[in-house]
């Protein structure tokens, strides 16, 4: 194969990522709120997002609190335990049958986040 060739697959592999990844939409204010009520998890913590704007969690043996709210389409909490105070944008992570399974919650600029699981 020619270098020519080469670098048009590169190319076309990135493009194919970046554009797979930027297809993921992020939830819409309405959709954001809708996570009060809800305990995510994953590998590393466990965290509820009570409705009355609270959370609590617990970060491997750790257990923190803190606030959240919806913000201009973004997923915005204080954590004091961890000195997190911001906002994220937060995506549906769905299985092959397109059911929602968990959220994907991403810092400003990032293309991808951590994962937390119904």
């Amino acid at each position: 194969m020619t270098k020519k060739k080469n670098c048009t697959i590169i190319a076309t592999i990135l493009l194919l990522a970046t554009s797979s990844a930027s297809m993921a939409e992020t939830l819409s204010s309405s959709s954001i709120l809708s996570l009060a009520g809800k305990t995510l998890s994953n590998e590393r913590a466990t965290i509820t997002v009570k409705k009355d704007g609270t959370l609590k969690g617990l970060l491997g043996k750790k257990a923190f609190s803190g606030t959240w709210k919806e913000e201009d389409g973004k997923y915005c909490r204080i954590i004091p335990a961890f000195k997190i105070d911001g906002c994220q944008d937060v995506i549906e992570v769905k299985d092959a049958d397109n059911n929602v399974i968990g959220y994907e919650f991403r810092d400003p600029g990032e293309s991808s986040g951590r994962k937390y699981y119904l």
